[in-house]
C-alpha cells in the first residue's frame, strides 16, 4: 500500500502519513512515526495542528483507488478534541471513516491514537475534485 501514499501531493516534511495499514470501503488506517529529528515537532511533541493534518492526509487516501489522483480541500473541522500530544518515539495510528457524501462534499470521522490513548478525534469535511 506504499503506492497509495504517493497519491498525496505533500512531500517531506509535510507528508505526515508514513504507511497505510488498512484500506477498505470508506475506511483507512495509517500510521505516523514521530521521530526526534522531525522538523515539525515543537518541544519534542507533535503539535495538534500537525495531527489534524495527518488525519486529513489519511482521509484523502480513502478514495485513492476509486478515483485516482484527486484534490481535496478541508472545508470544515467540527467536534474536534485533543487529549495530549504524541512525542518523539511514539507511533500515531490514524483512523478515517467516511460517514457522508453529498456531491463533492465528503465527511469523515477521524481519530488519532498513541497505543490505546486517543489524542485527537473529530469530524472533517472536504470538497473533493478529480485532478487533471
Amino acid at each position: 500500500m506504499a503506492g497509495l501514499v504517493d497519491l498525496i501531493p505533500h512531500r517531506a516534511p509535510w507528508l505526515l502519513v508514513d504507511r497505510v495499514l488498512v484500506r477498505d470501503e470508506g475506511r483507512v488506517e495509517a500510521e505516523k512515526r514521530v521521530t526526534a529529528d522531525d522538523p515539525l515537532l515543537a518541544g519534542g511533541e507533535l503539535p495538534e495542528l500537525m495531527v489534524l493534518e495527518a488525519l486529513a492526509q489519511t482521509a484523502a487516501l480513502s478514495n485513492a483507488g476509486a478515483i485516482g489522483r484527486h484534490e481535496g480541500l478541508l472545508v470544515a473541522a467540527s467536534r474536534v478534541t485533543f487529549d495530549g500530544r504524541a512525542q518523539a518515539g511514539d507511533v500515531v495510528t490514524l483512523h478515517a471513516r467516511k460517514t457522508a457524501t453529498m456531491g463533492a462534499l465528503v465527511r469523515f470521522e477521524c481519530e488519532a491514537r498513541v497505543g490505546e490513548r486517543v489524542i485527537a478525534r473529530g469530524e472533517m469535511t472536504f470538497a473533493v475534485t478529480v485532478a487533471p
